[in-house]
């Protein structure tokens, strides 16, 4: 009789097909047909607010019956996100070259103050819009090299999961 793996308990199939949290970033969809949609799905919407000068919007989706708290830390740049005990900073940094300066300013006027006023670390979350390791920045340009970024995740201790689940 061929070996077989035992089927993963329903709860954990479940929860690796429909996640309880999904951060998305550049939702162009009205308030409305977003709430139906992600209704129909079994989610609620967390929706941030969009800065002045953009339609930035950062959105949350959590599954129905979940308790989330969303706030902005920086409107259509930085949300906050709490779920029970976890904390998340959804982010969504200024794109493009000329951002850097941008990028550089959130990091270190709003990410990083709050990560320090943090007992428990977060999970940090997103769309940061530049690179961390000098070998990317060979590809996407020096541009889009965050050193502000990298010393930030260096003080904190936390570690950037793909390079690290898919090395070269």
């Amino acid at each position: 009789r061929p070996h077989q793996q035992p089927a993963a308990p329903a709860s954990r199939r479940a929860a690796s097909t429909r996640p309880a949290l999904i951060f998305l970033q550049e939702v162009s969809l009205p308030w409305g047909r977003l709430v139906a949609l992600a209704g129909r799905l079994g989610y609620q919407v967390a929706l941030g607010t969009s800065p002045p000068e953009a339609d930035r919007k950062l959105v949350t989706l959590y599954q129905t019956g979940l308790e989330v708290n969303a706030s902005d830390l920086e409107p259509g740049y930085v949300q906050l996100v709490r779920l029970g005990s976890y904390t998340f900073v959804h982010v969504h940094l200024a794109s493009g070259g000329s951002n850097y300066r941008a990028r550089a300013a959130s990091v270190d006027t709003i990410i990083a103050p709050f990560l320090a006023s943090e007992r428990d670390l977060p999970f940090l979350v997103g769309d940061f819009n530049c690179v961390t390791s000098p070998i990317d920045a060979e590809v996407q340009g020096q541009h889009k090299f965050c050193p502000r970024l990298n010393a930030m995740l260096a003080a904190f201790g936390y570690v950037d999961l793909y390079p690290s689940l898919h090395p070269l």
